[in-house]
């Protein structure tokens, strides 16, 4: 392209030289041919500022010779006509060098920011892409420009983004959007974008995007969300999501619901005397249990220290029996190491049912916490005389 303007520029400068000759020298006529001088020196100020006004010199140098050359006399009009040439180089070359340096500040910022931004027009496709988007998604810039932005969204965005675009076409307004996108290696980044319709004539001519990752923050927020509703130790849910759980649950589509009740026997005995290390191995134990024991649709919460609860949506009676024993058989299979011996894990646990919506989720889950406490009392005496037996062990060693 800069080959093409320099030729083209050096056959109009040659152009205007020989006109000076034919018209001022060879005929010997004095009309205002100059002003045709004007366009070489604007053209060469626009593409090389740096020389316009020494082109606007010759060319008043030129100009002057050939009229004293004519007319063997020196005529002010060839001398303000030069000056204004040189005034004019100098003008176009001053701003056009101005305009290169912001162009190139421009570049230079958009190459090392760690946002991007492009224009996509109405066929979806791009148009302009700053250099930055190396920096964000891997791209050459070239190599998105003319293809289509929904290509490389992810498949489960795309659907949403198309119609955010086209909602924000139809009403010509500014919008913000998270989305996955196919990065240059593959693998799909989030991005957020901002973007702005840009009207000609009333119409939507395209939409400029500033765009940047977010998969840190997206991340970020999938572990608070996790967290807000599981137990950080075990990563069962916790008591927050099981009261929500309780609330959904009472509507009643899921009936017949089961509930169980379970509390763990003997924690505070483990904590006291062998350390909350042991403690928080014997709840993790008795989580991974639960869990195994259960539907996949089924809800396994630890809702306080010591305490787990399970809702079974569409679970009749028979169902949580089986689940229930089950769940007291593998408990049987299972023992803590403490100082070499093998310690049973007891678990005192309550089950009940609901069949119609006469009753609550929260009083179904009462019922099953009653019967699980009368079956803590009845394990009591068991309970002490186990573990009052690993501590006469533990003291006597």
């Amino acid at each position: 392209m800069e080959r093409k303007n320099h030729l083209f520029l050096l056959a109009l400068m040659v152009g205007c030289l020989g006109l000076t000759y034919f018209v001022n020298v060879f005929y010997k006529v004095d009309i205002v041919y100059s002003h045709l001088f004007y366009v070489p020196i604007v053209l060469c100020g626009l593409w090389y500022p740096d020389k316009a006004f020494y082109l606007a010199i010759l060319l008043g140098m030129w100009h002057i010779g050939a009229d004293y050359y004519a007319s063997r006399t020196v005529s002010l009009a060839p001398l303000v006509r030069a000056g204004v040439f040189l005034f004019v180089g100098y003008l176009v070359g001053t701003i056009c060098e101005k305009r290169d340096c912001l162009l190139n500040q421009m570049k230079t910022i958009n190459s090392v920011m760690l946002d991007f931004i492009c224009e996509v027009k109405q066929d979806g496709s791009f148009g302009y892409v700053s250099p930055s988007v190396k920096n964000t998604l891997g791209y050459e810039a070239q190599e998105l420009t003319g293809k289509t932005f929904l290509d490389r969204v992810h498949p489960d965005d795309k659907a949403s983004v198309k119609q955010v675009f086209e909602q924000a076409l139809n009403n010509k307004t500014e919008f913000r959007v998270d989305y996955r996108y196919q990065a240059a290696e593959g693998s799909y980044k989030w991005m957020e974008s901002l973007a702005k319709p840009i009207l000609a004539n009333g119409e939507i001519a395209m939409v400029v995007l500033g765009s940047r990752e977010i998969t840190t923050r997206k991340k970020m927020e999938e572990e608070l969300t996790f967290l807000s509703f599981h137990d950080s130790l075990t990563g069962l849910y916790n008591r927050r999501f099981f009261e929500e759980q309780m609330t959904l649950l009472d509507g009643g589509r899921s009936n017949p619901v089961s509930v169980i009740s379970c509390d763990i026997d003997g924690l505070k005995i483990i904590n006291d005397h062998f350390g909350h290390q042991h403690g928080d191995e014997m709840i993790v134990t008795v989580s991974r249990v639960l869990q195994e024991a259960v539907r996949s649709d089924d809800i396994v919460a630890r809702i306080g220290g010591d305490e787990f609860a399970i809702i079974m949506p569409r679970c009749p009676a028979n169902g949580v029996d089986r689940i229930y024993l089950r769940i007291k058989e593998a408990l049987g299979r299972v023992n803590l190491k403490l100082n070499g011996m093998d310690v049973p894990i007891m678990v005192s646990m309550g089950r009940a049912v609901r069949n119609g919506r006469e009753v609550s989720i929260r009083v179904l889950f009462k019922t099953a916490d009653d019967e699980m406490y009368l079956e803590k009392q009845s394990n009591a005496g068991l309970k002490q005389s186990l573990y009052s037996r690993i501590v006469d062990r533990m003291d006597g060693g």
